[in-house]
């Protein structure tokens, strides 16, 4: 099922804990929710989603398979989530990447930049029990 391919390959993509698969599969079919998934031959190894909001996109969840990286495949889903986005009729779009530390690179944020909707950065803030 499409719902428990787009879980896994999020989850596997950000190398995230197994509960997250869930939570991510629950996005296919949404109200509102567009998610995209990408092949390589017969197997689906990349997964991206939008959420559309008006005449306004936000892109992000963008997540390739380990064993698929270098292939395109995020430049591929970048792509289709702009497709996607004019095809609902969004006039404008923003899209979330992490930021990376001072010195490194993220093959993300400058896909995103280079193929997709305009930037901005901002802070993430967390609350924290005492």
């Amino acid at each position: 099922n499409d719902a428990e391919v787009f879980g896994r390959i999020i989850q596997q993509g950000f190398g995230a804990p197994l509960p997250f698969q869930l939570p991510a599969s629950r996005l296919v079919g949404r109200p509102n929710w567009q998610c995209l998934l990408a092949y390589v031959g017969e197997e689906a190894v990349g997964g991206t989603a939008n959420f559309i909001y008006g005449d306004l996109a936000w892109g992000g969840i963008c997540a390739t398979l380990p064993h698929a990286r270098g292939q395109g495949v995020q430049n591929a889903l970048i792509h289709a989530q702009c497709v996607a986005a004019i095809k609902a009729g969004c006039a404008r779009m923003t899209a979330e990447v992490e930021v990376p530390p001072p010195g490194e690179k993220n093959s993300s944020m400058n896909n995103t930049l280079r193929l997709g909707p305009g930037a901005y950065q901002r802070d993430n803030w967390v609350l924290e029990a005492h």
